[in-house]
């Protein structure tokens, strides 16, 4: 599986990790975003292969949350329940601050 993968529906935008969020892999995200998230409605973001998120991860993950917000774009967030990433955003808080779903489904709708 590529680290990311990026779908875009015209609506909706699906993007798929299976790396981790730190300071290493999200510039590479970035990229492969910015073209995508002008023209989505809403972001469907799947964690639930994402081995961890560091600070960094976390922090973009909010950065994310707070842009698209700005521009009335929903975002959800998939996660594995019970993984090191929903540990992790549950620990920092920010499982309150995004829209937190444990499966894709349940994020799709």
């Amino acid at each position: 599986m590529a680290p990311f993968t990026v779908l875009n529906s015209g609506r909706r935008l699906l993007v798929r990790c299976a790396e981790e969020l730190s300071e290493g892999t999200v510039p590479i995200l970035e990229r492969q975003l910015v073209e995508h998230l002008k023209s989505a409605r809403s972001v469907v973001l799947d964690l639930s292969d994402v081995p961890f998120a560091n600070s960094e991860g976390l922090h973009w993950l909010r950065w994310l949350d707070d842009g698209l917000r700005a521009q009335e774009k929903p975002l959800r967030v998939c996660v594995r329940a019970g993984s090191r990433v929903d540990r992790a955003l549950a620990l920092t808080g920010y499982d309150q601050l995004v829209d937190l779903h444990h499966s894709a489904r349940s994020a799709w709708r």
